[in-house]
């Protein structure tokens, strides 16, 4: 809604204008989002604590959880303790009312990342507030850069920084054992497939990655077919052409489409059940549970984005056969 809006002023307004308001918009947005030291009140004066956030309304979901993962590597090697905030920095994703009993859009999906909750960091005399962006800038692991998820050694070293501080909450299992037991889904012998789509393609940002053609993937699906003990297909995409291509040709094998941000009498069913609003969050909830859900299987095939490779870390490099389509950045 506000990048529309933000369009429509464009339109109204000359050119030259619009050129110096952007400026003097992107200067005070640095100066208000660069690295910041704060001494909130007198609590734990014996540590130092990073608030990690993100300068709203943030980014997808799997981007927004690889900020949390950079501020948490960040925390580790100043010897902070991290707090995220997506309660005072909203996200795409949050919404006015309270969900799952809080604002915080971080804790919709996931547990505190650390045993310093969130109103005790805005009381603590060492605080620093974070970068709203691209906390690090290592080669392998900063910024944008997500080749690390087919670098064995990068996995191996950051997945267990994932799963000692990025945890489910209990919302999410339940959420997530209602579906796999509504569909019936099984981790042995099923193939996954993740694949971006619609804006990766049609206008992708700077700096997002190359996404493979989908006959090069349908020819590395029907090796794997050809090649391993598969029975089923389970497809997480965000594009309704993606998917319509593969239930027409592997539509005996494939899974249906786990999404509740429609309006099926099982995505109405279920957002009533967990009570989800419908849409941004709805949307998150089920990328959320799908990546989890790719994470189990035995094989997997995946175009390369801040979903599939945070997929990598959740599984741990246990997959039978793996391809990730690193194909270069725009």
């Amino acid at each position: 809604m506000r990048s529309l809006l933000k369009y429509r002023i464009k339109k109204l307004v000359p050119i030259f204008f619009w050129e110096v308001m952007s400026r003097a918009m992107k200067s005070k947005r640095i100066e208000q989002f660069k690295e910041t030291k704060i001494s909130f009140g007198p609590r734990n004066p014996e540590i130092k604590i990073l608030i990690i956030r993100r300068r709203p309304p943030a980014a997808g979901l799997f981007s927004n959880v690889y900020h949390v993962l950079q501020g948490i590597i960040y925390a580790s090697e100043e010897n902070m303790i991290p707090v995220v905030d997506m309660k005072n920095y909203s996200t795409e994703y949050s919404v006015f009312r309270k969900f799952n009993g809080t604002n915080d859009a971080w804790r919709y999906f996931f547990e505190p990342i650390s045993d310093i909750e969130l109103g005790e960091a805005y009381k603590s005399k060492d605080v620093t507030m974070s970068r709203g962006d691209r906390i690090l800038c290592k080669e392998d692991f900063g910024g944008r850069n997500l080749d690390f998820a087919n670098n064995t050694e990068s996995v191996k070293s950051l997945k267990h920084v994932y799963h000692k501080h990025i945890k489910l909450n209990n919302m999410m299992k339940d959420y997530m054992n209602y579906i796999a037991q509504e569909y019936e889904i099984e981790n042995e012998g099923t193939l996954g497939i993740f694949l971006r789509g619609t804006d990766y393609i049609t206008h992708p940002a700077a700096g997002h990655a190359k996404q493979p053609k989908i006959n090069d993937v349908i020819r590395d699906v029907d090796e794997y077919l050809n090649t391993n003990a598969i029975s089923r297909i389970f497809l997480s995409t965000d594009d309704s052409k993606f998917r319509s291509i593969f239930h027409d040709r592997y539509h005996d094998q494939m899974y249906p489409n786990i999404r509740i941000d429609n309006s099926s009498s099982f995505s109405v069913q279920t957002r009533e059940f967990f009570k989800i609003p419908n849409f941004a969050l709805a949307r998150s909830i089920s990328y959320l549970s799908e990546v989890y859900f790719l994470s189990q299987f035995d094989f997997n095939i995946a175009s390369l984005s801040n979903g599939s490779a945070i997929l990598q870390l959740i599984n741990e490099k246990k997959f039978k056969k793996n391809i990730i389509y690193n194909l270069g950045y725009h």
